[in-house]
Protein backbone atom coordinates (compact mmCIF):
# COMPACT_ATOMS: atom_id res chain seq x y z
CA UNK A 1 0.00 0.00 0.00
CA UNK A 2 1.37 3.72 -0.86
CA UNK A 3 1.59 5.76 2.35
CA UNK A 4 -0.42 8.56 1.09
CA UNK A 5 -2.31 9.75 3.83
CA UNK A 6 -5.83 8.96 4.03
CA UNK A 7 -8.10 11.92 3.59
CA UNK A 8 -11.25 13.59 2.73
CA UNK A 9 -10.36 17.15 3.22
CA UNK A 10 -6.11 17.76 3.52
CA UNK A 11 -5.13 15.22 6.64
CA UNK A 12 -1.51 16.33 6.61
CA UNK A 13 -0.14 20.14 7.96
CA UNK A 14 -3.49 21.36 8.99
CA UNK A 15 -4.33 19.00 11.70
CA UNK A 16 -1.32 19.02 14.10
CA UNK A 17 -2.69 17.33 17.38
CA UNK A 18 -0.06 17.03 20.46
CA UNK A 19 -0.06 14.43 23.10
CA UNK A 20 0.76 15.10 26.70
CA UNK A 21 3.73 16.79 28.52
CA UNK A 22 2.68 18.07 31.62
CA UNK A 23 0.56 17.23 35.04
CA UNK A 24 -3.14 15.67 33.93
CA UNK A 25 -6.12 16.48 35.40
CA UNK A 26 -9.53 15.36 35.44
CA UNK A 27 -12.28 15.67 33.18
CA UNK A 28 -16.29 14.11 33.93
CA UNK A 29 -19.31 14.16 32.20
CA UNK A 30 -22.58 12.29 32.53
CA UNK A 31 -23.59 8.70 31.80
CA UNK A 32 -25.16 6.33 29.61
CA UNK A 33 -24.09 3.09 27.70
CA UNK A 34 -20.49 2.19 26.64
CA UNK A 35 -20.01 1.27 23.36
CA UNK A 36 -18.21 -2.34 22.92
CA UNK A 37 -14.62 -1.08 22.32
CA UNK A 38 -12.07 -2.69 19.66
CA UNK A 39 -8.17 -2.82 19.89
CA UNK A 40 -4.78 -1.05 19.13
CA UNK A 41 -0.79 -2.70 19.51
CA UNK A 42 2.29 -3.60 18.55
CA UNK A 43 6.29 -2.38 16.52
CA UNK A 44 8.94 -5.18 14.46
CA UNK A 45 12.32 -7.49 15.08
CA UNK A 46 13.04 -11.16 17.04
CA UNK A 47 14.00 -11.31 20.53
CA UNK A 48 13.37 -14.10 23.21
CA UNK A 49 9.79 -14.25 25.02
CA UNK A 50 10.21 -12.81 28.78
CA UNK A 51 8.53 -14.29 31.83
CA UNK A 52 5.11 -12.98 33.01
CA UNK A 53 6.77 -12.19 36.57
CA UNK A 54 8.44 -9.14 34.72
CA UNK A 55 4.93 -7.59 34.15
CA UNK A 56 4.36 -4.76 36.48
CA UNK A 57 0.45 -4.05 37.45
CA UNK A 58 -0.52 -0.52 36.26
CA UNK A 59 -4.30 -0.31 36.37
CA UNK A 60 -7.53 -2.19 37.07
CA UNK A 61 -9.51 -4.61 33.98
CA UNK A 62 -9.40 -2.03 30.89
CA UNK A 63 -11.00 -1.94 27.72
CA UNK A 64 -8.80 -0.23 26.00
CA UNK A 65 -4.74 0.44 26.09
CA UNK A 66 -2.43 2.79 24.32
CA UNK A 67 1.46 4.44 24.25
CA UNK A 68 1.17 7.70 23.56
CA UNK A 69 4.62 9.37 22.08
CA UNK A 70 4.16 12.96 24.14
CA UNK A 71 4.84 15.96 21.25
CA UNK A 72 7.70 14.59 19.23
CA UNK A 73 10.36 13.26 22.16
CA UNK A 74 10.48 9.15 21.39
CA UNK A 75 11.78 9.26 25.15
CA UNK A 76 8.89 10.40 26.51
CA UNK A 77 5.62 7.89 26.33
CA UNK A 78 3.03 7.59 28.47
CA UNK A 79 0.82 4.43 29.09
CA UNK A 80 -2.93 5.12 28.79
CA UNK A 81 -5.51 2.77 30.09
CA UNK A 82 -9.19 3.00 29.83
CA UNK A 83 -10.60 1.06 32.49
CA UNK A 84 -13.76 -1.09 32.83
CA UNK A 85 -15.39 1.41 34.84
CA UNK A 86 -14.80 4.80 32.63
CA UNK A 87 -12.03 5.59 34.21
CA UNK A 88 -8.51 6.89 32.26
CA UNK A 89 -5.85 6.16 33.50
CA UNK A 90 -2.19 7.80 32.35
CA UNK A 91 0.97 6.21 33.52
CA UNK A 92 4.61 6.69 33.09
CA UNK A 93 7.37 3.79 32.16
CA UNK A 94 10.11 4.48 35.13
CA UNK A 95 12.58 4.15 32.49
CA UNK A 96 11.79 7.07 30.43
CA UNK A 97 13.69 9.90 30.93
CA UNK A 98 11.29 12.48 31.08
CA UNK A 99 10.59 15.16 33.73
CA UNK A 100 8.86 13.42 36.70
CA UNK A 101 5.49 15.49 36.96
CA UNK A 102 4.25 12.07 38.47
CA UNK A 103 5.48 9.41 39.56
CA UNK A 104 3.47 6.49 38.73
CA UNK A 105 0.13 6.87 37.76
CA UNK A 106 -2.41 9.27 37.83
CA UNK A 107 -6.56 9.42 36.94
CA UNK A 108 -7.04 11.86 34.15
CA UNK A 109 -11.03 11.44 33.60
CA UNK A 110 -14.16 9.19 34.00
CA UNK A 111 -17.19 8.87 32.54
CA UNK A 112 -15.29 8.11 29.05
CA UNK A 113 -16.41 5.49 26.56
CA UNK A 114 -13.18 5.56 24.14
CA UNK A 115 -9.96 7.46 23.84
CA UNK A 116 -7.50 7.58 20.92
CA UNK A 117 -4.71 9.25 22.69
CA UNK A 118 -5.62 12.96 21.69
CA UNK A 119 -9.39 12.99 22.22
CA UNK A 120 -11.83 11.00 24.95
CA UNK A 121 -15.32 10.60 24.25
CA UNK A 122 -17.71 10.70 27.24
CA UNK A 123 -20.92 8.70 27.97
CA UNK A 124 -23.23 11.68 27.55
CA UNK A 125 -21.60 11.79 24.02
CA UNK A 126 -19.55 15.02 24.38
CA UNK A 127 -15.72 14.83 23.45
CA UNK A 128 -12.78 16.49 24.90
CA UNK A 129 -9.63 16.96 23.35
CA UNK A 130 -5.75 16.50 25.50
CA UNK A 131 -3.82 19.99 25.30
CA UNK A 132 0.04 19.88 25.67
CA UNK A 133 -0.19 20.57 29.42
CA UNK A 134 -2.08 17.24 29.76
CA UNK A 135 -5.36 18.30 30.81
CA UNK A 136 -8.44 17.36 28.80
CA UNK A 137 -10.15 20.57 27.46
CA UNK A 138 -14.10 20.09 26.25
CA UNK A 139 -14.78 20.58 22.68
CA UNK A 140 -17.14 23.04 21.81
CA UNK A 141 -18.95 22.62 18.81
CA UNK A 142 -17.66 19.19 17.85
CA UNK A 143 -20.07 16.61 17.19
CA UNK A 144 -21.32 13.77 19.88
CA UNK A 145 -18.98 10.08 19.57
CA UNK A 146 -19.37 7.34 21.19
CA UNK A 147 -16.45 5.88 19.44
CA UNK A 148 -13.55 7.49 18.15
CA UNK A 149 -9.85 6.97 16.38
CA UNK A 150 -6.77 8.83 15.24
CA UNK A 151 -3.78 7.40 13.36
CA UNK A 152 -0.30 8.70 13.08
CA UNK A 153 -1.39 9.35 9.40
CA UNK A 154 -3.51 12.16 11.17
CA UNK A 155 -7.12 9.96 9.86
CA UNK A 156 -9.35 11.84 12.57
CA UNK A 157 -12.90 9.81 12.49
CA UNK A 158 -15.42 8.97 15.24
CA UNK A 159 -18.93 7.04 15.05
CA UNK A 160 -21.27 9.61 16.08
CA UNK A 161 -24.82 9.37 18.12
CA UNK A 162 -26.68 8.32 15.22
CA UNK A 163 -24.21 5.93 14.42
CA UNK A 164 -22.83 7.63 11.42
CA UNK A 165 -19.30 7.33 10.34
CA UNK A 166 -17.42 10.76 10.07
CA UNK A 167 -13.82 11.34 8.97
CA UNK A 168 -12.02 14.68 8.21
CA UNK A 169 -8.87 16.69 9.40
CA UNK A 170 -10.99 19.14 11.19
CA UNK A 171 -13.49 17.04 13.89
CA UNK A 172 -15.77 20.00 14.42
CA UNK A 173 -16.26 19.76 10.15
CA UNK A 174 -16.24 15.90 9.77
CA UNK A 175 -17.26 14.56 6.44
CA UNK A 176 -19.83 11.78 6.61
CA UNK A 177 -18.64 8.12 5.17
CA UNK A 178 -21.14 7.42 2.04
CA UNK A 179 -22.61 3.94 2.87
CA UNK A 180 -21.63 3.28 6.39
CA UNK A 181 -24.29 3.24 8.47
CA UNK A 182 -25.58 1.72 11.70
CA UNK A 183 -21.75 1.92 12.91
CA UNK A 184 -20.82 0.81 16.49
CA UNK A 185 -16.66 1.37 16.71
CA UNK A 186 -14.30 2.88 14.53
CA UNK A 187 -9.90 2.27 13.61
CA UNK A 188 -8.63 4.52 11.54
CA UNK A 189 -5.35 3.13 9.90
CA UNK A 190 -2.84 5.83 7.52
CA UNK A 191 -5.53 4.92 3.92
CA UNK A 192 -8.95 3.77 5.45
CA UNK A 193 -11.19 3.91 8.48
CA UNK A 194 -13.47 0.63 9.15
CA UNK A 195 -15.90 0.41 11.38
CA UNK A 196 -18.08 -2.31 13.01
CA UNK A 197 -21.59 -2.12 11.76
CA UNK A 198 -24.48 -3.70 13.86
CA UNK A 199 -25.16 -7.31 12.13
CA UNK A 200 -21.41 -8.03 11.80
CA UNK A 201 -20.14 -6.71 9.00
CA UNK A 202 -16.95 -4.84 9.09
CA UNK A 203 -16.89 -1.33 6.32
CA UNK A 204 -13.80 0.38 5.76
CA UNK A 205 -13.80 3.56 4.11
CA UNK A 206 -10.54 4.72 1.99
CA UNK A 207 -9.20 7.95 0.40
CA UNK A 208 -11.17 7.66 -2.76
CA UNK A 209 -14.57 7.89 -0.81
CA UNK A 210 -15.04 3.89 -1.71
CA UNK A 211 -16.64 2.21 0.92
CA UNK A 212 -15.23 -1.83 1.33
CA UNK A 213 -17.03 -4.97 3.48
CA UNK A 214 -13.90 -6.80 4.06
CA UNK A 215 -15.10 -9.18 6.31
CA UNK A 216 -18.70 -10.55 7.88
CA UNK A 217 -19.95 -11.75 10.81
CA UNK A 218 -16.83 -9.94 12.90
CA UNK A 219 -16.70 -10.05 16.64
CA UNK A 220 -13.15 -8.10 16.70
CA UNK A 221 -10.98 -6.07 14.13
CA UNK A 222 -8.12 -3.58 14.53
CA UNK A 223 -6.61 -1.21 12.18
CA UNK A 224 -3.16 0.51 12.48
CA UNK A 225 -0.69 2.07 10.20
CA UNK A 226 -1.16 -0.11 6.39
CA UNK A 227 -3.05 -3.02 8.40
CA UNK A 228 -6.03 -4.22 9.17
CA UNK A 229 -7.15 -7.75 11.16
CA UNK A 230 -10.63 -9.08 11.82
CA UNK A 231 -11.50 -12.00 13.51
CA UNK A 232 -15.06 -13.82 12.60
CA UNK A 233 -17.57 -15.39 15.23
CA UNK A 234 -15.89 -19.16 13.82
CA UNK A 235 -12.59 -17.67 15.34
CA UNK A 236 -11.12 -17.30 11.65
CA UNK A 237 -8.80 -14.36 11.11
CA UNK A 238 -8.11 -12.30 7.70
CA UNK A 239 -6.07 -9.92 7.56
CA UNK A 240 -5.06 -6.75 4.29
CA UNK A 241 -2.93 -4.28 3.28
CA UNK A 242 1.14 -3.93 2.89
CA UNK A 243 2.62 -7.60 3.40
CA UNK A 244 -0.69 -8.84 5.80
CA UNK A 245 -0.12 -12.26 7.83
CA UNK A 246 -1.56 -15.07 7.47
CA UNK A 247 -3.34 -17.72 9.81
CA UNK A 248 -4.57 -21.38 9.47
CA UNK A 249 -6.01 -21.04 13.32
CA UNK A 250 -10.00 -21.03 13.65
CA UNK A 251 -9.78 -20.57 17.44
CA UNK A 252 -9.28 -16.33 17.55
CA UNK A 253 -11.33 -14.10 20.11
CA UNK A 254 -9.38 -10.88 19.10
CA UNK A 255 -6.63 -9.02 17.44
CA UNK A 256 -4.25 -6.12 18.49
CA UNK A 257 -2.49 -3.92 15.84
CA UNK A 258 0.02 -1.33 15.78
CA UNK A 259 2.39 0.27 13.23
CA UNK A 260 4.09 -3.09 12.38
CA UNK A 261 2.78 -5.80 14.14
CA UNK A 262 0.20 -7.33 16.67
CA UNK A 263 -1.60 -10.19 18.24
CA UNK A 264 -4.43 -12.38 17.65
CA UNK A 265 -5.62 -13.65 20.61
CA UNK A 266 -7.00 -17.14 21.04
CA UNK A 267 -9.67 -19.28 23.07
CA UNK A 268 -7.38 -21.34 25.10
CA UNK A 269 -3.90 -21.08 23.54
CA UNK A 270 -1.18 -18.47 24.24
CA UNK A 271 -1.81 -15.23 20.97
CA UNK A 272 -0.11 -15.48 18.14
CA UNK A 273 2.44 -12.41 17.79
CA UNK A 274 4.76 -10.83 15.18
CA UNK A 275 6.72 -8.02 15.28
CA UNK A 276 9.35 -6.28 17.86
CA UNK A 277 9.66 -7.78 20.41
CA UNK A 278 8.82 -10.88 18.95
CA UNK A 279 9.95 -13.25 16.22
CA UNK A 280 9.10 -11.09 12.58
CA UNK A 281 6.60 -14.17 11.85
CA UNK A 282 3.26 -15.41 13.90
CA UNK A 283 4.68 -16.94 16.86
CA UNK A 284 3.06 -18.27 20.11
CA UNK A 285 3.73 -15.97 23.06
CA UNK A 286 3.36 -18.15 26.10
CA UNK A 287 3.95 -15.16 28.61
CA UNK A 288 0.90 -13.11 26.70
CA UNK A 289 -1.45 -16.12 27.63
CA UNK A 290 -4.44 -14.83 28.86
CA UNK A 291 -4.11 -11.32 27.23
CA UNK A 292 -6.99 -9.47 25.54
CA UNK A 293 -5.26 -6.58 24.29
CA UNK A 294 -1.33 -5.58 23.57
CA UNK A 295 -0.01 -2.25 22.86
CA UNK A 296 3.65 -1.84 22.02
CA UNK A 297 6.52 0.54 21.15
CA UNK A 298 10.24 -0.81 21.04
CA UNK A 299 10.97 -1.98 24.59
CA UNK A 300 7.80 -1.34 26.16
CA UNK A 301 5.16 -3.79 26.13
CA UNK A 302 1.50 -3.06 28.09
CA UNK A 303 -1.23 -5.87 27.99
CA UNK A 304 -4.81 -6.08 29.39
CA UNK A 305 -5.88 -9.19 31.09
CA UNK A 306 -9.21 -9.95 32.32
CA UNK A 307 -7.96 -8.81 35.60
CA UNK A 308 -5.35 -6.06 35.40
CA UNK A 309 -3.22 -4.41 33.01
CA UNK A 310 -0.08 -4.55 33.14
CA UNK A 311 3.47 -3.21 31.18
CA UNK A 312 7.15 -4.53 30.97
CA UNK A 313 9.87 -2.27 29.94
CA UNK A 314 12.73 -4.17 28.35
Amino acid sequence: MSKRIFAVVSLVASCATSSPQATPTTTAPQSSTAPIVASATASVTPTPAKPTTSLTTIAGPGKRILIELSGFEASFRLVYVLQNDGTLVAWKPPRDRAPDWYTLRREIATHVVDFDGYRAAYEDGSMSEMRTNGSLVPMAGAPHAISIDYDLGRVRCIVDSTHALLCTNDIRNPVKATGITHARIVRAGREEACALLDGGDLACWNADGKTTVRAHDVVAFDVASDLGCAVTSAGDVTCWGRTPPSFALHDAIGVSLDRNAGCVFRRTDAPSCWGRPFPSTPTDIDWLRGAREVAIDRDLVCVLFADRSACRVD
